[in-house]
């Protein structure tokens, strides 16, 4: 069966402003199911499946099929050449009553628009824009439509004003598949009217309030990005944005030297650097446009604000793949995925998620024991569309192709809280993962961390841990590149002994089926800014079959507020080694913790330990070979959680000890650092 590239990206609906000249409107949401409004008629081929023939109204529900996915729409018309192989809809036209254009000297169609324009089994299909002015007897093609690859709904603007005048003009909307099994076409909002000469609107600014972008820090600064459209008729050659804060005076800035066609977009950047104000607090802005001409003022404003925070914490997107060893596609998500753990290992969190499928056939689906559908409660949520798949912070979902893309979109949004963790194997053969929560503002109400452990380089003999692979010079041979396996060079069947499978995700904290949120009351109800929360997990018992040298451990920070925009999402997330303890005075014997935060980290680090009866504190680091390259004297410090900075820009890429000596003990931990 065919298999999609869907890449989840935003779409913008902009139906022409108030002022302009309605000629013609029709938005399909009166029509019975299945059924044509008032007036439209249809033509159509003759074909194997009559069902998947010709024009249909209905919801996305009624006109989706696997591969055809429009939505956000209540009421639509579509054809679907998806839903039957071999369908033929090699001339299904739908057409409009006839539209009197006499007086009419400018008149433009609009209307919503979702195609993705596909090309299967060396057939491509076809949807063409027509107009007839001779009662339907003959057609003219006016706009070929083109696709894009998620299938989302776009807005298309046409010029008629060669039809300006006409008393009888009827407009076509011609699907074609070519004899080939393809995907489909929606339509909705058709709209004829007369575009006002100038219209800008301002459709986007960054940062702004709909997402975790707008923090800093007092005296950080930013530079506001948006969009505008022009929705006139006219090309557009400068205009002013204008910012106003509260009751500060409003600042402008001019953008000029551009061209700016009809029904097109632009981004701005403004060149105005914005200072985060000293006091923690929320700064509405409102922004507007203003081009010569403009006098629909309903699409000019937009707001923002700015949020200012005690500090701006190390963010770290999660991302969980989607994947299995009998998906042929989700190589692609090994590409991908390794290519983003390359680029930036420090700023990402990595899990694979194996599916279970029916019946359990991947063998390193998490479906037993404490672990329970891991890979079902990921699929459960909005937006997931299909192996292979990613999701990033439990929110944002993506085909494997767009993950490098969407990481550099999300990369700097606020993280909430810094996060610091400790993982360690003691002598009893269970894993010990603790983690300190460091809000940079107030949060109250449900927030709760999540344990996930993962193991590294996983291969076997074994027939179920043989890859499949759409990728092969024997199957499809499609180019496929990053870092990792050349997957045009491997068999169609890679043998498990093979492959290496990174990033496997072992065990869940809680159990996914019963508490998807993270652990109850795993941190107060009050976390206040600046202020420190620990969490020990229960300790996790490693079977035989892991190997602790390819662990790590992922603590994940999630918002369990219903009410919350951020409800069931990932706000921060942390990821480290599991090391074995060594030594004595460790956590495990004394009740102490210690973390280190940023862990990997570049030039600074902080040491935060729970010292349990006051004393001289020093601090020592070795490299992987023993050798001592930081020593830092001791220091008096009372009872209780206690910080101290390691400088760390003289260590080199890699792995160190970071020990700390204690009139309690010798504590110890792991400290990655990447330049």
């Amino acid at each position: 069966m065919k298999k999609l590239l869907l890449i989840t990206c935003a779409c913008f609906l902009f139906i022409a402003g108030i002022s302009a000249q309605v000629i013609y409107n029709q938005d399909f949401e009166s029509v019975t199911l299945s059924g044509l409004p008032v007036g439209w008629t249809q033509t159509v081929a003759s074909g194997t499946h009559n069902d998947s023939i010709g024009w249909n109204s209905g919801s996305s529900a009624t006109l989706s099929s696997a591969g055809f996915t429009p939505t956000d729409h209540s009421w639509f018309v579509a054809v679907n050449d998806d839903r039957h192989e071999f369908a033929n809809n090699g001339n299904s036209l739908l057409i409009s009553p006839a539209i009197n254009l006499v007086g009419v000297s400018s008149p433009y169609l609009y209307f919503d628009c979702s195609y993705i324009h596909s090309s299967y089994g060396g057939f491509s299909e076809q949807a063409t824009v027509e107009v007839s002015t001779d009662t339907g007897r003959t057609w003219t093609v006016v706009s070929t439509i083109t696709g894009n690859t998620s299938g989302w709904w776009e807005s298309r603007y046409i010029s008629l004003v060669a039809y300006a005048g006409r008393p009888s003009v009827m407009l076509g909307f011609r699907y074609k598949d070519n004899t080939g099994w393809e995907l489909g076409w929606g339509i909705d909002n058709v709209i004829v009217y007369t575009p006002p000469a100038a219209d800008l609107a301002i459709t986007a600014i960054s940062p702004n309030t709909s997402f975790p972008a707008n923090y800093g820090a007092p005296g950080n600064t930013t530079n506001f990005t948006g969009t505008v459209f022009n929705a006139g008729r006219n090309s557009i050659t400068g205009f002013n944005i204008i910012y106003k804060q509260g009751t500060n005076a409003p600042v402008v800035a001019t953008v000029s030297g551009i061209v700016i066609p009809p029904f097109t977009t632009y981004n701005f950047t403004d060149t105005a650097t914005y200072t985060y104000p000293a006091l923690v607090g929320n700064y509405p802005i409102s922004v507007w446009v203003a081009a010569t001409g403009d006098v629909n003022h309903s699409n000019d404003t937009i707001g923002t604000s700015l949020n200012t925070v005690l500090f701006m914490p190390t963010k770290r997107l999660l991302v969980e793949e989607i994947t299995s060893t009998l998906c042929g596609d989700c190589v692609r998500g090994i590409v991908y995925r390794d290519s983003l753990y390359k680029n930036d290992s420090s700023r990402v969190c990595i899990v694979s998620v194996h599916d279970k499928g029916t019946p359990a056939s991947d063998p390193m689906a998490l479906e037993n024991g404490q672990v329970q559908n891991y890979d079902t409660y990921l699929q459960s949520i909005a937006g997931y569309n299909g192996l292979p798949g990613v999701f990033i912070d439990r929110h944002y979902y993506c085909d494997p192709v767009a993950l490098l893309s969407n990481y550099a979109k999300l990369q700097n949004y606020f993280g909430f809280a810094n996060l610091a963790m400790d993982a360690f194997l003691d002598g009893a053969n269970t894993i010990n993962a603790s983690v300190t929560v460091q809000p940079a503002i107030d949060l109250y109400g449900d927030y709760r961390v999540e344990l996930v452990i993962t193991e590294d380089n996983i291969n076997n003999a074994g027939a179920a841990y043989a890859q499949h692979n759409s990728y092969s010079y024997q199957d499809l041979n499609l180019p496929l590149s990053g870092v990792g396996y050349n997957f045009q060079d491997s068999l169609a069947l890679i043998p498990g002994s093979s492959m290496d499978y990174q990033f496997v995700a072992r065990y869940t904290m809680p159990d996914l089926l019963t508490s998807a949120g993270g652990m109850v009351a795993s941190l107060p109800s009050s976390l206040y800014a600046d202020s420190l929360y620990s969490f020990a997990f229960d300790p996790v018992h490693m079977p035989a079959n892991w190997q602790l040298a390819n662990l790590k451990a992922t603590v994940l920070f999630l918002d369990n507020n219903p009410t919350n925009s951020t409800y069931m999402q990932v706000l921060n997330s942390i990821q480290a080694k599991v090391h074995m303890t060594t030594g004595v005075g460790n956590v495990a014997n004394t009740g102490s913790t210690m973390m280190i935060y940023p862990n990997p980290a570049k030039e600074q680090a902080m040491v935060q330990f729970n010292l349990p009866i006051a004393g001289q504190v020093g601090i020592r680091v070795m490299d992987a070979l023993g050798r001592e390259v930081i020593a830092q004297p001791g220091y008096c410090k009372n009872g209780g959680v206690q910080q101290m900075q390691l400088n760390t820009g003289i260590l080199a890429t890699g792995v160190y000890t970071v020990q700390v000596n204690t009139a309690a003990g010798t504590f110890y931990a792991c400290l990655s650092i990447v330049k």
